[in-house]
């Protein structure tokens, strides 16, 4: 039993990792506050409170529950969090979903956001379109392309170069708002247009009649969109995690899978259904109750860590559909894992089915290395 413990301890704390869900460029802290101090090329992390002051080269995906992004990001940005706040520029598009968003920086292309109250500051400069949800909408920066919003209120008080369409309750103009496109709204009262306000494509106001949910489905849509967006972010981040940081670990698992996938299936299954009896029989006896309650313990961690093992099998097995060379096991096989259970997900039957053999291959490769490691 001695020789298993390290082994056990080992699965457990993979499994513990997406909880405490946090990572930096593969980097765990063990308070969940993740800083990025020194220039990185793509940061996927998650964690409590995130925090960025270096230049990023890439990509930038994140979800937390505050989220601080001071430095520079020299592509896209993906962030899901209780309050986000971006003050570094970012090179490409930003999707931001949370209830609170303040963006006070420069965008390259597009802003898509969906919060509570999202506040584009008068140092914010969108340069591609924007597309906002949310219940207080304030827009004080410069947009270059188009706006489209759907909000309780929405406030406009800064240069939109193009038409702007948006759906509220509430619509104010401000003096300083120039929209150089049209302006068309719907809502149940007249938009508030302040006097030095310019708007060269005029005004179009279209009354609701009657209850229109136009609104609440537009929001619903986003927010389901974007919990959608942190389970996956939160699953692509663990899949990253077990790659970088146990890389022949993961080899040996998803190796024996791939070579010997009826072996494995075989050895899950008995292992599936053997494993609970055993235990159970362990706890009639006094002697055997400790034993079966480690044995309970070891076949939860090692289903959890097999149904992980069992996304990046289905990613490896996806990609060779498409793929003539060799397929490595690297961030493409995670994020194409997770996608393609997702979409297996919604096949009835024929979809979770190829989950669950997935997971049993998984788990008959790691109960052959458990194996191994005990004997030797």
């Amino acid at each position: 039993m001695k020789r298993l413990m390290p082994f056990l301890a080992l699965i457990g704390l993979l499994v513990l990792l997406p909880f405490a869900a946090r990572a930096a460029e593969f980097n765990v802290p063990a308070n969940g506050t993740v800083t990025i101090s020194q220039p990185a090329k793509n940061v996927y992390t998650a964690g409590n409170s995130i925090t960025t002051e270096a230049r990023i080269s890439g990509d930038m995906i994140a979800a937390g529950n505050s989220i601080n992004v001071n430095g520079d990001i020299e592509h896209s940005m993906i962030a899901v969090g209780q309050s986000i706040t971006l003050r570094g520029k970012v090179g490409q598009n930003a999707r931001l979903g949370g209830n609170t968003i303040t963006v006070s920086s420069e965008i390259g292309e597009d802003l898509q956001a969906a919060g509570n109250s999202i506040v584009i500051s008068k140092t914010a400069l969108v340069g591609g379109d924007a597309m906002l949800a949310g219940s207080i909408i304030t827009i004080d920066g410069t947009i270059n392309g188009w706006l489209k919003g759907a909000s309780e209120t929405i406030t406009i008080n800064s240069e939109i170069k193009g038409d702007v369409k948006v759906d509220a309750n509430n619509v104010v103009i401000g003096d300083k708002a120039i929209i150089g496109g049209k302006l068309t709204y719907k809502s149940n009262n007249q938009a508030q247009i302040a006097g030095g306000a310019k708007i060269a494509g005029g005004v179009d106001f279209q009354k609701r009649t009657s209850y229109d949910n136009t609104f609440v489905r537009i929001l619903m849509t986003e927010i389901l969109t974007l919990a959608l967006l942190v389970k996956l972010i939160g699953s692509v981040i663990l899949l990253l995690l077990l790659i970088y940081l146990l890389p022949k670990f993961s080899q040996g698992v998803l190796g024996t899978a791939v070579t010997q996938p009826w072996m494995k299936l075989g050895i899950g299954l008995i292992v599936l259904i053997v494993t609970p009896i055993t235990a159970l029989l362990l706890l009639i006896s006094t002697i055997g109750a400790s034993i079966a309650f480690l044995l309970i313990m070891l076949y939860v961690l090692m289903l959890v860590l097999a149904a992980h093992y069992g996304t990046l099998l289905i990613g490896q097995y996806t990609l060779k559909l498409f793929k003539k060379d060799e397929v490595k096991l690297d961030w493409q096989t995670a994020v194409v894992g997770v996608v393609a259970v997702t979409i297996l997900a919604l096949i009835p039957f024929i979809g979770p089915l190829a989950v669950f053999a997935a997971l049993i291959m998984c788990l008959g490769s790691l109960s052959s290395m458990l194996s191994s490691h005990a004997r030797h």
